[in-house]
């Protein structure tokens, strides 16, 4: 792909898929700060300090900071960078799907593509929670640098350029670590696209890598491990458990009713059958039709690793951000899928049917991340002042909205975001254990006593 003359004609593409972006999520830019949001924007904001230790991610922290910089502490300015990335990924997944896929299946297949991954419902908790954007602002990195790899430039300038995309990506989130493993082999094939010659890649990239290594010690508390320790703490049948839960994620809705949840799944690998049936017929009668196939599940497997380390809930849509990059390959293969139905009516129909149903699953989800919006601000609205002899003991706070979070962390920084005092107060997990005195306050959600 040619990008000066694409950007000469086409300057419209990424703005229409931006503004349909905004229109999609809309609904959720009024809410407020969430959970670990309140952490973020207090400390690196505020205070200027990493909001999370044990991972190194600068690029992240500091768009939460210059945020602050720019638009103080208030929530909407977040939401509307968070929206803007995603509207941005969704064009950059148009591009990508017009390298890998339109060659063999004409254009409306990458159109197919970036819709699918625009209404995509179940990585929304990169889009709408402030600090899920990391997932989302690596993909973009990434996303950048497959389609300059893909693209007309010069071989050399290819594959240095990407690199340094690359390794901006990594200073966002750790998905992009993965990239190189992605490629390595589709580089080593020249598949599904004219990669630059593998060494010129492998020299440019491994560079890259190199660099990464060298930066991260520049923080030294990423040595401690923390939080990201505990995805390498269970045993090895942990994970191949997390396996199928992830697969499935990637198709189904969470559900809090195990059964409900094993049947969809039933369903879901019945149909996963006849499609495999009915793609390797299709191979063999036309093998080059379906040749991005092995690239496409390939990308999508070794994306899928972060979320099968992490784990992804099936009760919940807690974790959905480690589906972010792993969605832009699905929704390839969703569109790849759809345009191998010859009759057009039929395509159309079910290309409808998977963006209705995608719609009202997203929309779905909007709603549970407004209502712990609304749990978040009446908690603090009727948070009582601190008695002036006493203490405030406070318990019971609400946690999460079928996974969008609500206090599950943060409530001292929200406190201390909407200037609040907190010398006095104290949050505790079971009122019975505290020993309170005659001045103290224990107070919960709803209900206070003294």
């Amino acid at each position: 792909m040619a990008l000066r003359p694409y950007f000469r004609k086409c300057w419209w593409e990424p703005v229409v898929l931006i503004v349909a972006a905004f229109v999609l999520f809309w609904p959720t830019l009024g809410i407020g700060l969430l959970s670990d949001d309140h952490v973020a924007v207090w400390r690196t904001g505020v205070l200027g300090q990493p909001w999370r230790t044990g991972f190194f991610r600068p690029l992240s922290d500091l768009s939460i900071a210059w945020g602050h910089a720019l638009h103080g502490p208030g929530a909407l300015g977040y939401h509307v960078f968070n929206v803007a990335v995603h509207g941005a990924n969704v064009w950059l997944v148009l591009l990508l799907a017009r390298q890998w896929l339109s060659a063999l299946h004409g254009p409306v297949v990458a159109w197919m593509a970036a819709l699918v991954f625009l209404v995509y419902p179940y990585h929304i908790e990169s889009v709408i929670w402030v600090v899920g954007r990391e997932s989302a602002l690596a993909t973009f990195f990434c996303l950048v640098a497959l389609v300059l790899l893909a693209s007309g430039w010069p071989e050399r300038r290819r594959a240095w350029v990407s690199a340094g995309a690359f390794l901006l990506g990594t200073l966002c989130y750790e998905s992009a670590l993965l990239l190189p493993v992605l490629l390595f082999p589709l580089v080593a094939a020249r598949r599904p696209v004219a990669w630059p010659r593998f060494g010129k890649w492998a020299l440019a990239w491994g560079t890259a890598l190199v660099v990464h290594v060298a930066v991260r010690p520049w923080r030294a508390d990423v040595a401690e491990g923390g939080y990201g320790a505990g995805f390498f703490a269970h045993g090895p049948w942990n994970y191949v458990l997390n396996i199928p839960k992830v697969a499935g994620r990637l198709f189904l809705p969470p559900s809090a009713d195990p059964g409900d949840q094993l049947g969809r799944f039933a369903l879901l690998l019945a149909c996963a059958l006849v499609v495999t049936i009915a793609w390797g017929r299709r191979s063999r009668r036309s093998p080059g039709s379906m040749e991005p196939v092995e690239a496409l599940l390939w990308s999508l497997a070794v994306t899928c690793v972060l979320a099968v380390l992490g784990g992804v809930s099936t009760r919940t849509m807690e974790s959905d951000r480690f589906l972010y990059m792993p969605s832009v390959f699905l929704a390839l293969l969703i569109a790849f899928a759809v345009v191998q139905f010859r009759n057009t009516v039929v395509r159309y129909m079910v290309f409808a049917a998977v963006i209705a149903t995608s719609v009202h699953l997203l929309w779905k989800g909007q709603h549970a991340w407004q209502e712990a919006s609304r749990l978040s601000q009446k908690v603090i609205a009727e948070l009582p002042a601190a008695p002036t002899n006493g203490r405030l003991f406070v318990h019971d706070l609400p946690d999460h909205v079928n996974g969008a979070f609500v206090f599950r962390n943060g409530f001292a920084e929200a406190l201390l975001l909407a200037s609040r005092d907190t010398a006095r107060m104290v949050l505790v997990r079971d009122p019975q254990a505290v020993e309170t005195g005659p001045e103290d306050l224990l107070w919960s959600p709803g209900n206070d006593q003294h």
